[in-house]
């Protein structure tokens, strides 16, 4: 499994922070346009490998930190 390392870099951060951040916020850090359905995909695909990773280690769904713009 692939990690990307400058979104969990973020998400981490921002987690530690107590903070949230948006899909449009994060998604140029992996060089994705969440304007296209294909880098949409992507972007979910990131962001399972990270919770998937972070459940292995016995840790909460880091991604949950992610939310829609309109959510803030």
């Amino acid at each position: 499994m692939v990690i990307n390392q400058k979104i969990y870099e973020r998400l981490k951060e921002v987690a530690i922070n107590g903070e949230l951040v948006t899909y449009g916020e994060i998604a140029p850090l992996a060089i994705l346009n969440m304007e296209n359905p294909d880098d949409r995909n992507k972007l979910a695909q990131i962001l399972g490998n990270i919770s998937n990773h972070e459940h292995a280690q016995g840790r909460p769904m880091l991604s949950a930190v992610v939310v829609l713009a309109e959510k803030l």
